[in-house]
């Protein structure tokens, strides 16, 4: 073996050598290659994840009773894809299936690459999608996530790292790591029945006498499984999304008992990917109640923006309905969707029955 061959060998025991067993270093794709000619000085990358603007304390601060810990628990991160990309959109160097330290939210592995500037760092949190073995940032963004993706959660962030440490040595890169901070946000958006009130003058029309109101079913209707990785104004693949998804919640729910309204206590919610469509495949609430004994069911559209169809991704969808009038043969409504994104800027919006 070549005297060359073999000093290569030992630099490269010396270097994984180095790592403690808490961070790992990944070697950034030809990391000998020159890739800024003016730069022959090495960085180390290691990412701090955290979830934008906390649904858990910006979106629940409009529920009065108890504190929604189901909105909460979709912001745990249970591993995530790690990648770093030049300007050029270039990747050099990614990884699946990177633990995020319990305390501090910083991964567990650090990249080691030449040192330059405009470099940007991606995270894809929770998804069963693998990404290590892309070669460009469009090509990780053009990957399509599916219905398990839904389920776990997954969230995206890209953020510019800063490299304000450098070295020549890769080792003492290694030894002196740049942490980025990388805000990821949900791509699913979260649609809820908030609440469901009777008006004080519902049942003064006619000769109509107070009745219960009882919510028999609620469900979601054309759930979206399928979105690109990185949502480009919310586009989706409506091709991947055909057919009737249901979801259904709730049941026996009752909101009026004759004389007053009765509070939601378990409000029933849903999660879908975003979706542009505006026709029959559009995302929609169905609910089915009873008034007395007659059975009513109306249908909404969700809509991001009044008068259009549409879900976006990091949104959630509360409907609040108010029956205004109640008698034998006419029911009448008013429907209105609170829509909050991550920083809890709320905009009404009044949908209108299918």
């Amino acid at each position: 073996m070549k005297l060359k061959n073999i000093l290569s060998i030992l630099g490269s025991i010396f270097l994984l050598t180095a790592c403690s067993s808490e961070e790992d270093a990944i070697i950034g794709n030809d990391i000998n290659a020159v890739i800024d000619t003016a730069s022959n000085k090495y960085a180390a990358i290691a990412m701090k994840v955290s979830v934008s603007g906390s649904l858990a304390t910006k979106a629940t601060e409009s529920i009065e009773a108890g504190v929604d810990t189901t909105i909460a628990a979709t912001e745990t991160i249970n591993k995530v894809s790690m990648l770093v990309v030049t300007t050029d959109g270039t990747v050099l160097a990614a990884k699946d299936g990177v633990i995020l330290n319990a305390s501090t939210s910083v991964t567990n592995e650090t990249f080691i690459v030449k040192s330059q500037s405009n470099l940007k760092v991606i995270i894809v949190a929770n998804s069963n999608v693998e990404f290590a073995a892309c070669r460009t940032l469009a090509e990780a963004n053009a990957k399509f996530q599916e219905s398990a993706d839904l389920s776990s959660f997954v969230k995206y962030g890209i953020a510019d790292a800063s490299i304000t440490k450098e070295y020549v040595s890769p080792t003492e890169a290694l030894e002196n790591p740049n942490t980025v901070e990388v805000n990821v946000q949900q791509l699913a958006a979260r649609v809820e029945l908030n609440s469901f009130t009777v008006a004080d003058d519902a049942f003064s029309f006619g000769n109509t006498k107070p009745a219960p109101v009882v919510i028999e079913a609620v469900s979601l209707k054309n759930i979206k499984h399928s979105c690109l990785t990185q949502i480009s104004d919310n586009e989706v693949a409506e091709v991947a999304n055909t057919g009737m998804n249901w979801d259904q919640m709730g049941g026996g729910i009752t909101v009026f008992n004759g004389t007053s309204n009765v509070d939601i206590v378990n409000k029933p919610y849903f999660y879908t990917f975003p979706s542009n469509v505006a026709d029959d495949s559009a995302v929609e609430m169905y609910i089915k109640f009873k008034v007395g004994g007659n059975e009513v069911v109306r249908t909404y559209k969700i809509q991001h923006e009044k008068g259009t169809p549409s879900v976006k991704s990091g949104y959630v969808y509360r409907l609040n309905i108010n029956l205004t009038r109640a008698t034998s043969d006419d029911i009448q409504f008013d429907v209105t969707c609170y829509t909050l994104d991550w920083n809890y800027k709320k905009v009404n919006v009044t949908l209108s029955e299918e």
